[in-house]
């Protein structure tokens, strides 16, 4: 079972996803600094509070690079009252946004039975991490290159 996971220094709490698969992609961000498309309504609904309560942040809010909400939006909502920051992904095109997208979907509905990133692969994720392969080897050193 998942919970809710912070840090805390001094005054400011950050709230922690549970799943952080993308971890180079993950931005440490004040929760208010989070930009919503103007005049859009955000409620968090009963049964979403009660997940929020039960797991925490299961998955990643996502924003793109100027700090536009992608998805989330009852995320962002319920835990600007639980910290003041959060890591969250940031999408760099429209096909990493898609892409994360699809991976917090599939997290969230497999949780709590991920245990590899096999999924990742399978017939209904491939389209969408076919075109973002370059975003799974950044960071990874080539062997054979010193």
């Amino acid at each position: 079972m998942a919970e809710l996971l912070t840090t805390t220094d001094g005054s400011r709490t950050t709230v922690h996803p549970w799943y952080q698969i993308i971890k180079h992609r993950l931005i440490h961000i004040e929760l208010s600094k989070i930009q919503i498309i103007p005049n859009v309504a955000i409620s968090v609904d009963e049964e979403s509070t009660k997940q929020f309560k039960k797991e925490g942040m299961l998955v990643p809010i996502i924003i793109d690079q100027t700090n536009l909400l992608v998805e989330g939006a009852k995320r962002l909502q319920y835990f600007k009252n639980v910290g003041n920051d959060a890591l969250v992904y940031q999408a760099k095109s429209t096909n990493e946004e898609n892409f994360l997208k699809k991976l917090n979907e599939k997290c969230f509905h497999l949780h709590p039975n991920i245990f590899d990133w096999k999924f990742m692969f399978e017939k209904d994720m491939r389209e969408y991490t076919h075109k973002v392969l370059p975003l799974l080897k950044e960071g990874i050193q080539d062997p054979l290159v010193n």
